[in-house]
C-alpha cells in the first residue's frame, strides 16, 4: 500500500485515508471516477487499455446531450424497495431503465405496456426475458465504449429471476448502468 504526506504536519499516512492518522486533519482527496478506475486495473489486459484510451479520447471530442446519461442509483437500494413495496417499485424500475437504455442507444422500442401485460399474462415468465434483454442491451453500451463487457449478465440475471432472486439481478444490472453513467459524467 503506497503512502503520501500530510499537508499540515507531513506525517505519512495511507493514500486512501480520509484523515491524517497524526494530526487528524481531513486530507484533501481527489473523486475518483470510473474512468479512473478502469485506467488502474487495465493493467491486466494490456488492449483494454488502448481502448479504452480511445473511447476517452472520442468522448472528449463529441460531447453527449446531458438528457442522454441514466440516473446512478443506490444498489441496495434497487434490491430492497422492491420486497419492501411488494414489486411497485420493481415496476418503476422497469419502465424508468427502459427508457434510459432507449435513450442512450438511441432506439424507439419504448414499449413498456406491452412488457407490463406479457409480463402479467405469462405469470412473470416474460420476466425472464426482460432480465435477459435488459443484460443484452447494457452489453452492447460497454461495446460501444469499448469497455471490458459483462457477458455473464445475460446468463446470470435470467437464472437469478428464475430462483424468485429478480431483485438481486436487478442489482446487478444496476451496478453496471452505474458505472457506465460514471463514466459518462467523468469523460
Amino acid at each position: 500500500m503506497s503512502k503520501i504526506n500530510c499537508s499540515s504536519c507531513g506525517g505519512g499516512v495511507r493514500e486512501r485515508a480520509r484523515y491524517c492518522s497524526h494530526c487528524g486533519i481531513k486530507l484533501l482527496t481527489e473523486k475518483v471516477g470510473y474512468a479512473s478506475r478502469l485506467r488502474e486495473t487495465s493493467y491486466l489486459h494490456p488492449e483494454w487499455l488502448a481502448k479504452l484510451e480511445t473511447t476517452l479520447q472520442q468522448h472528449r471530442n463529441t460531447t453527449l446531450p446531458l438528457k442522454s446519461l441514466g440516473k446512478s442509483r443506490d444498489i441496495r437500494l434497487v434490491a430492497i424497495l422492491p420486497c419492501l413495496t411488494l414489486g411497485l417499485y420493481a415496476l418503476y424500475w422497469w419502465w424508468i431503465t427502459q427508457q434510459e437504455l432507449c435513450r442512450y442507444l438511441q432506439r424507439n422500442e419504448f414499449i413498456p405496456l406491452r412488457d407490463l401485460l406479457l409480463f402479467v399474462l405469462s405469470g412473470g415468465l416474460w420476466g425472464l426475458y426482460m432480465h435477459y434483454h435488459y443484460a443484452v442491451q447494457i452489453i452492447k453500451i460497454q461495446e460501444n465504449l469499448h469497455l471490458p463487457t459483462s457477458n455473464y449478465l445475460k446468463f446470470l440475471c435470467p437464472l437469478l429471476s428464475l430462483f424468485f432472486l429478480g431483485f438481486i439481478s436487478m442489482s446487478l444490472l444496476q451496478s453496471e448502468l452505474n458505472n457506465i453513467w460514471e463514466l459518462e459524467k467523468y469523460v
